[in-house]
This record gives C-alpha cells, sequence and structure tokens, in this order.
C-alpha cells in the first residue's frame, strides 16, 4: 500500500508545479477533451487565456508574499476557486496590512476560516478600531475578529459559537 502524497517529504515542493503554466494548460486541454461531446473545444481559447490569467496572479502572488508566509502554497491549493474569487479584496487587506508581520501570520495561518468568514474580517480589519488598537501599536498578537462583536451574542459569529482551539489559533481576546 502506498502512503498519502502528503507523507511524501517533497509534496509542498511538488505543489508549487500545481500553479505553474504548463500544469494549468495541460488541465485546461484535459478537460477539454474530456467534455468534447459538450462542445467544449469552443470555449478552449477562452479557458486558456483564463489559465494565463491565472497564472500571472498566482505568480505574482507567490513573489509577493512568500517572503511572509512560507506554506502560502499549501494554504492556497486547498482554496484555489474562493481565493481566486476573493482575491481584489484579499490582495487588498494583504497591501494594508504588508508590513504588520502578526496579521498576516494570522490570516495565512487560519486561511480557511478567513476565506469562509471574508466579509466579517474583511470589514474588521479595515476599520479604524482595528487601526488604533493593534496596528499603531505594533500588537504582537492581533485578532482576527472584532472582540465587541464577538461579546454580542446576536452576532452571527460570537464566542459561544468559536471553538475554542480555533479562537486560541486567531488571537481572539477572552
Amino acid at each position: 500500500k502506498y502512503p498519502s502524497l502528503e507523507t511524501c517529504s517533497d509534496y509542498e515542493q511538488a505543489l508549487k508545479y500545481k500553479f505553474h503554466l504548463s500544469y494549468m494548460l495541460g488541465e485546461v486541454l484535459i478537460q477539454t477533451f474530456q467534455n468534447l461531446h459538450k462542445g467544449s473545444m469552443f470555449k478552449l481559447a477562452k479557458n486558456i487565456k483564463k489559465a494565463n490569467k491565472e497564472f500571472k496572479i498566482f505568480k505574482e502572488i507567490f513573489n509577493n508574499f512568500a517572503k511572509l508566509s512560507p506554506n502560502i502554497i499549501k494554504i492556497i491549493s486547498k482554496n484555489k476557486q474562493a481565493f481566486l474569487k476573493k482575491l481584489p479584496r484579499i490582495q487588498n487587506i494583504l497591501k494594508i496590512h504588508k508590513y504588520y508581520q502578526p496579521i498576516l501570520d494570522n490570516i495565512f495561518h487560519n486561511f480557511n476560516y478567513f476565506i469562509q468568514n471574508f466579509n466579517l474580517i474583511e470589514e474588521w480589519l479595515l476599520s479604524n478600531d482595528f487601526n488604533e488598537k493593534y496596528k499603531k501599536e505594533n500588537h504582537p498578537y492581533p485578532s482576527l475578529l472584532d472582540p465587541k462583536k464577538l461579546n454580542d451574542e446576536k452576532e452571527k459569529i460570537n464566542y459561544k459559537n468559536i471553538p475554542a482551539e480555533l479562537a486560541w489559533e486567531m488571537n481572539l481576546p477572552l
């Protein structure tokens, strides 16, 4: 029985190739020929352009943020489509907080949660309250969610429906 791919020593290195242009174009061609009976040849040129555009986006992201978070490739490979859908807004947050390393670490460490609850987190990270309490003071453990809203039981996300381990990982104050 073969071990799972995730346990292989070069798994993270191999993930890089999923974002290589030749790999992405290969995926497009495979999908095209698998769906040939559905007229997929007509969409081939459009899909190639889309793959090329996605490649450029990922290349830029990896060049800019690989230094900040070495495991960014692993994180994004799990959430590729969700990441692309919210990319402009994510880039905005990452650029605004580019020099505030603790929040970038927190975002990438909890990236699945960040994508799932993006609107709430975006609202908090772009607020003046966050800027004053965490960013200006260069707080070493910034919260990923607004502590005031977490105390309100009427809110969608509050202390009662967040597991303790997740709250700890997101640096939520008690």
